[in-house]
């Protein structure tokens, strides 16, 4: 994916990439386990399928895998199964919220995640979306994860600014209902997937 997909510097990584980050199998150290299994998800940019990619690595594991594996088990093989799914995040239809965000945030700045969220969903359905919120994603799904007291302070004065920019009957964020808050920019698509 680094070397022969796209590239897009609004993300960090500027490319799709694969991650497996669960592995299971096995009963005990002494004993061949009956089967193992692996979850991995892709975080594709925008511009790449991950149809395309699941299908190339289907192909490899069905062409290369399975028939050495099975010059020593007969039985073996490789199955896949997608545990979820959802779209990215454009940020296309939510100008209106991004400026009330920016405003309440105190802050222009606005960047394109490279993480994965619900926004998507939202944004399918129509609903003007955008992620923000206290805290950084350096410090996100981490074993010592956290979020300061200042960002939780921050968060909360934005809330209060929120809430009451929307007890104001003139308060125009689009055509839609408007979605709880939840990106500035857009996101990574995601794909899960077990083996």
């Amino acid at each position: 994916m680094k070397i022969y997909g796209a590239h897009n510097d609004a993300f960090v990584p500027p490319h799709t990439t694969v991650h497996t980050g669960k592995f299971g199998g096995g009963i005990a150290l002494n004993v061949i386990p009956e089967h193992c299994e692996f979850d991995f998800e892709i975080r594709n940019l925008p511009e790449e399928d991950p149809d395309v990619i699941i299908a190339s690595i289907q192909s490899y594991a069905q062409h290369r895998l399975e028939p050495a594996m099975r010059t020593r088990h007969p039985a073996a093989g490789i199955s896949f199964a997608k545990l979820s799914s959802y779209p990215g995040l454009t940020g296309q239809r939510a100008a209106p919220l991004q400026k009330l965000c920016c405003q309440l945030a105190q802050t222009a700045d606005t960047t394109t995640l490279s993480f994965g969220t619900e926004g998507g969903l939202f944004e399918a359905i129509d609903i003007p979306t955008v992620v923000c919120g206290p805290g950084s994603i350096q410090q996100a799904h981490q074993a010592d994860e956290y979020v300061a007291l200042e960002q939780l302070n921050l968060c909360l004065a934005f809330l209060r600014g929120l809430a009451e920019q929307m007890d104001q009957s003139d308060c125009d964020l689009g055509p839609a209902p408007a979605a709880p808050v939840t990106n500035f920019a857009s996101d990574n698509p995601k794909q899960k997937f077990s083996i």
